[in-house]
């Protein structure tokens, strides 16, 4: 049942800031926008109400995504600025992008293939950075992934994240859609499997072929080159294994794919070294297996 928009709780003071105006309401949760009036720092505010908290799953999943967003430190990951109980339910603060998400790019249509890459190399690090921790997000799709000041992509929304030791507990909150069917792996869209990295991996090339193409991989979907007789072949051959239907034959996690996007994008010596450099941070493996 769909929650009801919490009206009366604009102009209510969490902290310094007031909320302003909502943003919108999903299955749990409202989301609003704050303004601090003595500093104009503006911010989100995700408030689920008690009764959504009054369902444990929903809690445990509330408090599981505080935790993983706050184990996390990267300009490509949102930050949680703030988070308690207040009134009936409990809530957490974040950035605000004003730039929005990256539905605001994708509704220009397809994008050249320099810009479609780069964009995606910078989202791919941040879930390479976030898998290599042993987190997945489990719901990478473009409404989570918004757009700083300077227009580059920060990836957000970790309600539905796991560990690769824990289940999410997404699959037990009956009735609710995960996303956008488009970007989801074929083993969570047909048979509720649980979170990836390798179900993360197809929502990362799903994204890429839509901006690439203009629309999501649906049904008998064309590839590239059946379409623009230039477009780079080792390109395609990276879709091709990010949205390969059977897991064990895409890429194991996001650090591989950023690899081989990178090295698609590199044409100098400097960036390959620039490559090593994240590869020796982040502790990637650089294989494709």
């Amino acid at each position: 049942m769909p929650m009801i928009v919490r009206w009366g709780m604009l102009r209510k003071k969490i902290g310094g800031f007031y909320l302003v105006q909502n943003l919108g309401s999903g299955g749990v949760a409202d989301v609003f926008l704050a303004i601090n009036p003595r500093t104009r720092q503006k911010c989100v505010y995700r408030i689920y109400g008690r009764r959504a908290t009054k369902g444990m799953p929903v809690y445990t999943r509330f408090l599981r995504e505080v935790d993983f967003v706050r184990r996390l430190s990267h300009p490509g990951i949102i930050k949680i600025l703030d988070s308690g109980i207040f009134e009936d339910g409990c809530y957490y603060g974040m950035e605000y992008f004003p730039k929005g998400n990256f539905n605001r790019l994708l509704a220009r249509g397809k994008m050249p293939v320099e810009e479609a890459v780069s964009l995606c190399v910078s989202i791919c690090e941040a879930a390479a950075y976030a898998h290599a921790r042993g987190i997945v997000h489990g719901n990478l799709k473009p409404s989570n992934v918004f757009l700083n000041s300077a227009g580059e992509p920060v990836i957000g929304d970790f309600a539905f994240a796991g560990t690769l030791d824990h289940e999410s507990s997404a699959r037990k909150l009956t009735g609710e859609i995960l996303g956008k069917i488009g970007y989801q792996a074929p083993e969570r869209r047909f048979a509720a499997q649980k979170p990836s990295q390798r179900a993360d991996v197809y929502s990362l090339g799903a994204m890429l072929y839509e901006m690439l193409m203009g629309f999501p991989p649906l049904g008998n979907f064309p590839w590239p080159l059946d379409v623009h007789m230039d477009f780079p072949e080792p390109l395609q051959s990276i879709l091709q294994k990010c949205l390969a239907a059977q897991p064990e034959k895409r890429y194991q996690n996001a650090g591989s794919l950023h690899l081989d996007l990178a090295q698609c994008r590199a044409s100098t010596g400097e960036d390959r070294d620039a490559i090593e450099d994240i590869v020796a941070a982040n502790g990637f493996a650089d294989d494709n297996a």
